[in-house]
This record gives structure tokens, C-alpha cells and sequence, in this order.
């Protein structure tokens, strides 16, 4: 999982490295449920029984651990009087789909039902009245306080302003947005949300 246990390696002597190992997979691994159900894992550097299971999990899954900051690229493509929709992935691992947001032109006026401008943007946490445990996008143009955010959707009937992922596309629509969703929550989980960033660009093709 690409641990750094140090230069002693596989030595079988559990120290401050191995043990350091285990706090930062306690600290980034985030339970599927997928294959054990039910169990938790804290940050002690103890390798208890829910750790035990994380770690199986882990394994089976192919869980990859690294300490660079989340960053997601998403490059606009197609637009219509309708919507937008881009292509994403997340650097440095094999997710990809795509992103339906509000038709253009960019604004910086909340209320517009218009996308925003391309530009990077910090990714937090949101837990709202209406969705709870997605992510939120600012930049010093565009602030937290619009609650622009990334969650699930299929249509521009879902978003205001907010960013909607899928693994399918047709015009005006992605299809498998929870599937899509869950695999970037998954992935920023993973890694922490400190220093996690969308950047977003223009390459359209109609």
C-alpha cells in the first residue's frame, strides 16, 4: 500500500515506523463495507480488530496510500442552452467520468443558474440541511459561502451551480452519478481533504 515503514522494511519488529504506518492508514483509509461490515477504525497506532478488517479490505480493494493533496482536473467540452459537461479524472489514479454543470456564459452572481468561471478552487467539506458529506468549492472570486458543490445529479434540473459527476454521458445528462460520486468521496477519503483542489479548464469541441 506504499507505506513508508522505513529502512528496516520487513524485519518483523513492530517500532515507531510500522506503528507510524498504521496511524497514517487509520488517519486516510476510509471503510468501504464492502467486504466486512460494520467496523471502525481510530487513530491509535494499535492494530485492533477493525484495523485488521480496514487493512483486508484494503487489499482486496487495491487501496494505494499517498500523502500529495487530491487534485481534480475537469476540462469543459460540450455545452448547450442547456448545460455544460466536461471530462474528469483524479491525478494520479485511474478515476474518470464526466461533470454536468450549468450552461455559460461564467459568472461570478449567485442566483444566475450559469456555471463558474474555470480557475482552481480548495475543496472542504459540506455538511448542510440538504447534502451532507460532499465537497464544496472557493476560490477568493467565487467563496464558501455560495455552496457551490459537487453531488450527485443526472440533469441541469439538479444543480444550481453545483457540479454534478457521472460515468455516462448524452447530451445534457450524465447517468451513474452515484457511482461516480462515491469513487471521488472515496478517493478524497483517502488522501485527506487538506490541500484538495479542482482545477477547471475549457477545451470545447462544439
Amino acid at each position: 500500500m506504499k507505506f513508508d515503514i522505513g529502512s528496516s522494511r520487513n524485519d518483523g519488529d513492530f517500532g515507531p515506523s510500522t506503528e507510524n504506518a498504521i496511524k497514517q492508514f487509520q488517519e486516510h483509509y476510509a471503510p468501504q463495507f464492502i467486504f466486512h461490515s460494520d467496523y471502525r477504525m481510530e487513530v491509535s497506532g494499535v492494530v485492533d480488530t477493525g484495523t485488521l478488517l480496514g487493512i483486508d479490505e484494503a487489499l482486496v480493494e487495491g487501496f494505494v496510500y499517498s500523502n500529495e493533496p487530491i487534485t481534480i482536473e475537469l476540462t469543459r467540452k460540450w455545452q448547450t442552452s442547456e448545460s455544460t459537461i466536461g471530462e474528469y479524472k483524479v491525478a494520479g489514479t485511474e478515476i474518470t467520468g464526466y461533470i454536468l454543470e450549468e450552461k455559460g456564459p461564467d459568472t461570478l452572481l449567485s442566483g444566475q443558474e450559469r456555471r463558474i468561471p474555470i480557475g482552481i478552487y480548495q475543496l472542504e467539506w459540506h455538511y448542510g440541511s440538504r447534502f451532507k458529506g460532499v465537497l464544496k468549492l472557493s476560490n477568493s472570486d467565487v467563496p464558501s459561502s455560495r455552496a457551490i458543490l459537487i453531488h450527485k445529479g443526472n440533469t441541469a434540473a439538479d444543480t444550481e451551480g453545483c457540479l454534478l459527476p457521472g460515468k455516462i454521458k448524452a447530451q445534457n445528462f450524465v447517468g451513474q452519478s452515484a457511482i461516480a460520486f462515491d469513487e471521488v468521496i472515496t478517493a478524497v477519503k483517502g488522501r485527506g481533504i487538506n490541500g484538495a483542489r479542482i482545477i477547471i479548464r475549457e477545451a470545447y469541441e462544439n
